[in-house]
């Protein structure tokens, strides 16, 4: 348990499922089934060694990150156990058909319950498992926004088996089984559908779709020159485009208000990625108009405003796929060099001879694949 928190806060959950079972799985109001001694042992040795990483969930806690998570509804969590199944969006059907799947389950984990008579009842254990996570979260958006459903992808794998275990205890008659198995393989193949066409939408899916990352990246290294930059207009694209990215030249991120101080840069989520102090790693206009001096790709979605002034720079090649574009920007210098042959090369700006150099200076800074 100390590792999954160290993994991710909400295996926190998961102490909760601990913490339910360790009340529920022996027989009787006071009986438990670890001495309390050895389940506050057990607790306490989690937090002590959760301790060195205290003073950054600290820290998290007062970052915000959480604005594009919408209000939890009521669609949204009775069509919870739909989206592990059936894997469509929750808005594409009625609520109540987006209900059965749910249904279904509990009257499973009720029938667990009712006919559970073992010593240490581990059906409650299962059905916590998924029951749990998904009813807490729930009931902590209605403060906080982080009920979204990838989130609890870990629980949903509780469904199954939960469905599993309550045909091979309830169902005796071998038509009855087989009807059910029938209803089962059924459900699955039609999750499986959307999964393989990359249609679900639950972990992302949506944006390799909607985005055609990988077609621009293609294009760019066949058009792409050894002097050339490359520029991502927010760090969201930044880490899948560098997936992609087949140039050896590693892409920058534009940030509209880049501080002065390299140790007030993002620090937190993905920006962790990125060395400490490495500020030549991000851009924003004034070092654009100053520093980069010839060609550089700029990859963003369509909508996205370039800082490609027209007084500076000249668009001269353009990909397009999907919601996501690459623009070729030439600075206008170069443009000028290319129709005088004879034109002297304008000095840099004085600005621009302390400029930091590009992160593919160096071959160590390369992306890697």
């Amino acid at each position: 348990m100390s590792a999954a928190f160290y993994t991710h806060y909400f295996a926190g959950l998961c102490v909760l499922v601990h913490w339910f079972y360790w009340w529920w799985g022996a027989a009787g109001v006071f009986r438990m089934v670890l001495p309390v001694r050895g389940w506050i042992f057990a607790n306490g040795v989690i937090l002590v060694l959760f301790v060195p990483w205290l003073p950054n969930f600290l820290e998290q806690l007062s970052m915000k990150g959480l604005e594009w998570i919408p209000p939890v509804t009521g669609h949204a969590v009775l069509s919870l156990v739909w989206q592990f199944t059936i894997m469509n969006a929750w808005g594409a059907h009625s609520l109540l058909l987006q209900a059965i799947p749910l249904v279904v389950v509990f009257v499973c984990a009720a029938m667990l319950i009712w006919k559970d008579q073992s010593q240490y009842r581990f059906n409650g254990l299962l059905i916590g498992y998924f029951f749990i996570p998904a009813g807490v979260l729930s009931l902590v958006a209605l403060v906080v926004p982080v009920f979204v459903p990838r989130y609890l992808v870990f629980a949903a794998v509780g469904i199954p088996f939960i469905v599993a275990v309550a045909l091979d205890v309830m169902v005796r008659r071998t038509s009855i089984l087989v009807l059910g198995l029938v209803i089962v393989l059924a459900a699955v193949i039609q999750g499986l559908q959307p999964v393989y066409r990359q249609v679900d939408g639950l972990n992302g899916t949506d944006n390799r779709v909607i985005y055609g990352l990988d077609k621009l990246a293609v294009e760019i290294a066949e058009e792409i020159r050894p002097e050339d930059e490359i520029v991502v207009g927010d760090f969201y694209w930044y880490l899948p485009f560098s997936y992609y990215n087949q140039t050896g030249i590693q892409p920058r991120v534009y940030i509209r208000t880049l501080p002065i101080n390299a140790l007030e840069l993002p620090t937190h989520g993905g920006y962790a990625l990125v060395p400490k102090g490495q500020k030549d790693f991000y851009l924003n206009e004034v070092i654009i108009s100053k520093c980069v001096r010839r060609r550089v790709w700029w990859v963003a979605p369509i909508e996205l405003i370039t800082p490609f002034t027209e007084k500076n720079w000249v668009q001269t090649l353009a990909f397009t796929d999907k919601k996501m574009t690459a623009l070729l920007f030439t600075s206008k210098a170069v443009v000028h060099e290319a129709d005088s042959p004879e034109a002297v090369t304008p000095p840099l700006f004085p600005a621009a001879q302390n400029c930091p150099p590009a992160p593919a200076a160096t071959s160590a800074n390369k992306t890697r694949h």
